[in-house]
């Protein structure tokens, strides 16, 4: 494996293409994460991704599913898969009962998971030099 260094000729070649790849990662991976709850549902929530938010209650609301879904939490994130997936590896972790994307759990503790690993990746990216260029 080749090391690229500061002193190394392809240095900038190497940043400006790891940076473009990420770039035209996060243009097909930005999104929203979000929560949603259904009064036929109490105490659950349900935790998914969208690019769209609106055309994604609608759909909640037209799958058959008894009750009145409505998002109640919502994040603008660069990769909504990988928000949303982390989100349910940690509510799991956490020891939340959980079926599928529903967690029988609080809005609260479902806002700190999704700001909370959201702020860790900015910062993971930030560090690495790919926010801000």
């Amino acid at each position: 494996m080749m090391d690229i260094t500061a002193s190394h000729p392809l240095q900038d070649a190497w940043l400006d293409f790891s940076y473009k790849s990420l770039q035209w990662h996060f243009e097909r991976t930005r999104g929203f994460v979000y929560a949603a709850a259904n009064d036929a549902m109490p105490g659950w929530l349900k935790v998914g991704k969208t690019q769209n938010l609106q055309q994604r209650i609608e759909q909640l609301n037209h799958a058959g599913v008894l009750g009145r879904t409505r998002i109640v939490f919502y994040l603008e994130t660069q990769d909504r898969h990988w928000l949303e997936s982390a989100t349910h590896r940690w509510l799991k972790a956490s020891g939340v009962e959980s079926q599928k994307e529903f967690f029988k759990t609080s809005l609260d503790m479902v806002q700190a998971g999704i700001c909370s690993l959201e702020a860790r990746d900015k910062q993971l990216f930030s560090i690495a030099g790919f926010y801000g260029r």
